[in-house]
């Protein structure tokens, strides 16, 4: 502990925190960030989180124990992502973890961290990189492997070169009562300076396979939009619909975190607000094909667990995909639901592999296995899956498997398939080598080496896609 409080110090004073010869860190951008972190209980960041929680800097050291109760001790992963203001310039970011560590900034496509040693882990030692960032806000992504014994990660950083800083961030131009702020840029990531800035009605648009604007490209673009409304208090449903990526913060809380690839899906929060002006921020990136967005955010009853003698479901997974019918295939996703909510239940498959609940206004289907089933009673046998209109092509995994933006290893990870799950089939390459999926409404592709496929499924009955 001795030694890692020495490195501590060391790092601390080449990160400008009273060092001689170098510029002071931004007065905004290392203190009272938030950081979203999630936690998972391999050394891979493999599945859903385990442990969900925030941090206002990233200067935490657990020794020989775990960020939570529910996360081992060793062998565990986390991921930390924040977004803050930077003034143009050139900056020095350092990092000193145990055990193996990776950055991203801005998150470019392809994924390339600006450091990593996440397969090579060097713990003691402190990493160092300079990255030149234009003025605005950027996207911070950091990774951590844990192996085994202490457990801790430094981060900071400072401007080594650019014009004079000042002591704080510029203000951002006042908005219109009842107006959004829509900042649009020429590339995925909300990187640099936006290409237009505009006051909107509101940021609910559907360009279809079109360009948002002249000067915008009809793919690969991102949309900022932030407004202050005043609203009154108590609690709230959040919803948004989108293709693809979407993230929303409410007062600088991230509410929605779904920057990824995503053909029509639906995400819901609820959560209480106080009476008053109230910062909300939607950030949104189309890749290709169709771009929309849809935003809603309703007053609601008070939130309470189901008060009812029948049968609720209690959320299991981090993140519930709610169906139009008891299927993957052929169904459409109507919302999703988070962990530890409850529904009351109306109906089951045949099966009991699906079960229908009862949402705000709505009603839809969720896999049994995310769900635990309170109150048990006889339920309505209801809406058995029927034979889709084209045949049923399916694989099942062999193994955790990651689904890729394109059929290459190197390609953006968009999804995930546990093992042992099924996945309809809807394309694959000339050699058959890759398969193109769908799975839980992410569509990508898979390598034919980690999957077996269905009795039906002969490569000259699937269309080459790709």
């Amino acid at each position: 502990m001795r030694r890692l409080s020495l490195i501590l110090a060391l790092v601390i004073a080449l990160a400008g925190l009273g060092s001689v010869g170098l510029p002071a860190r931004p007065a905004a951008a290392q203190d009272g960030l938030v950081w979203q972190a999630q936690f998972f209980n391999n050394d891979v960041l493999s599945g859903a989180p385990i442990f969900l929680t925030q941090y206002d800097s990233l200067r935490i050291n657990w020794g020989e124990g775990s960020p939570a109760p529910v996360v081992n001790a060793d062998y565990f992963s986390g991921r930390f992502t924040t977004n803050t203001f930077f003034e143009a310039g050139t900056y020095r970011f350092y990092i000193l973890a145990d055990d193996g560590v990776r950055m991203f900034v801005d998150l470019p496509t392809p994924f390339v961290p600006v450091i990593d040693t996440f397969g090579q882990p060097r713990p003691g030692e402190t990493l160092t990189v300079d990255v030149e960032l234009a003025g605005g806000y950027h996207h911070l992504q950091v990774e951590l492997k844990e192996l085994t014994h202490e457990a801790y990660i430094f981060v900071s950083w400072t401007r080594i070169a650019g014009p004079p800083q000042p002591t704080q961030p510029p203000a951002p131009p006042q908005t219109p009562a009842g107006q959004w702020r829509a900042e649009y840029y020429n590339n995925s990531n909300l990187i640099g300076h936006p290409v237009i800035v505009q006051f909107e009605a509101s940021p609910n648009h559907n360009w279809g396979t079109n360009a948002p604007l002249p000067t915008i490209s009809a793919d690969f673009f991102s949309v900022r939009w932030s407004s202050v409304q005043n609203l009154n208090g108590g609690p709230y449903r959040l919803r948004v619909r989108a293709d693809d990526g979407v993230r929303v913060y409410v007062d600088g809380s991230l509410r929605i975190d779904e920057w990824h690839g995503q053909m029509d899906a639906v995400y819901t929060d609820t959560f209480t607000l106080n009476a008053g002006p109230h910062t909300i921020v939607i950030e949104y990136y189309d890749a290709t094909s169709f771009a929309y967005l849809e935003y809603s955010l309703e007053p609601v009853g008070a939130v309470q667990p189901p008060q009812l003698s029948g049968p609720t479901a209690t959320v299991l997974a981090y993140r519930l995909n709610v169906r139009s019918r008891p299927s993957v295939t052929g169904s459409e996703i109507v919302a999703v639901i988070n962990r530890g909510e409850i529904y009351p239940i109306i109906a089951r498959s045949e099966s009991g592999t699906w079960w229908q609940i009862q949402l705000d206004g709505t009603q839809g289907w969720v896999n049994g296995r995310y769900i635990a089933i309170d109150n048990e009673q006889p339920v309505p046998v209801e809406g058995a899956p029927t034979a889709p209109q084209q045949p049923g092509f399916t694989l099942t995994t062999r193994a955790n498997l990651n689904i890729r933006s394109a059929p290459n290893l190197s390609a953006t990870v968009v999804g995930l398939i546990p093992y042992s799950d099924t996945a309809e089939v809807i394309g694959r390459t000339a050699d058959s080598a890759w398969w193109q999926v769908r799975y839980e409404g992410v569509a990508g592709w898979v390598s034919d080496f980690y999957v077996e496929l269905g009795p039906n499924v002969t490569p000259d009955r699937i269309p080459v896609t790709g």
